[in-house]
């Protein structure tokens, strides 16, 4: 009698183990392991690019006597790209980001007579294209991540370089050329950036993200004739971001 009811205990006890282990392995779900990049967004917007001369101009006033007037303006460029994101904290991400960028700004130099009047006076646009590569670390302010900051560094090749110039005498136009100016600047060119933005949920996996940025040049442009310009800039773009 009792090895009776020893064999329906342990048959009984193995039946139900091995169910409930059965429904445990069943129900049992694994986080997904997280992966590297867990965003990416395309951008693009405009930058307001402003050249600093550090000198130049007054470097082409004392050189010439006083007789050239040397002025750099700002004009408006363009950046298109693309970011890939790793999320390290609730708060804080890192950015890589490729991007095609477009700088442009104009110069004008003004020649006066003996009497100190505007004789001559040369314009020109100046267009330059870049590839650039950014690291950007952002920080989240707010708990729903959408307010956030961020600085970080670039670097941009340079690719293409063109410049429109006119000419005038006396107000008179004379002629008017383009030339490739590529042989003119640095290839190389490093900045440091800083900025704000927002991010608005547009679905479950997909944001748009508008964002101000400030870049600062770190290094020159220009690299003949003790010439030194570096090209800052103040850009606005929008993105839209997948989720993985």
């Amino acid at each position: 009698m009792r090895r009776q009811f020893l064999k329906i205990y342990l048959a009984i006890f193995f039946l139900t183990t091995s169910t409930l282990f059965g429904q445990s392995l069943e129900n049992l779900k694994l986080p997904e392991p997280k992966r590297f990049i867990d965003k990416v967004e395309v951008f693009g917007g405009v930058a307001l690019n402003i050249p600093n001369d550090k000198g130049w101009g007054n470097f082409i006033f004392s050189s010439s006597n006083g007789q050239t007037i040397y002025e750099s303006k700002e004009k408006t460029g363009y950046i298109l790209g693309i970011s890939l994101i790793r999320s390290m904290m609730k708060r804080f991400e890192i950015q890589g980001r490729f991007s095609l960028e477009q700088r442009k700004y104009f110069e004008s130099y003004i020649t006066l007579d003996f009497d100190g009047d505007p004789y001559s006076e040369s314009i020109s646009d100046q267009k330059n294209s870049y590839l650039n590569f950014s690291l950007v670390p952002t920080y989240f302010l707010l708990k729903p991540n959408r307010l956030h900051i961020f600085s970080g560094l670039s670097y941009s090749y340079l690719t293409k370089s063109l410049a429109y110039g006119e000419t005038y005498v006396n107000g008179e136009y004379v002629g008017s050329v383009s030339i490739d100016t590529i042989d003119g600047f640095e290839k190389h060119v490093f900045d440091a950036l800083a900025g704000v933005g927002y991010v608005f949920p547009l679905r479950e996996k997909f944001n748009c993200v508008i964002r101000i940025q400030g870049n600062y040049g770190l290094s020159n442009s220009i690299m003949q004739n003790y010439y030194k310009l570096s090209v800052n800039s103040l850009s606005l773009t929008l993105a839209f971001q997948y989720k993985k």
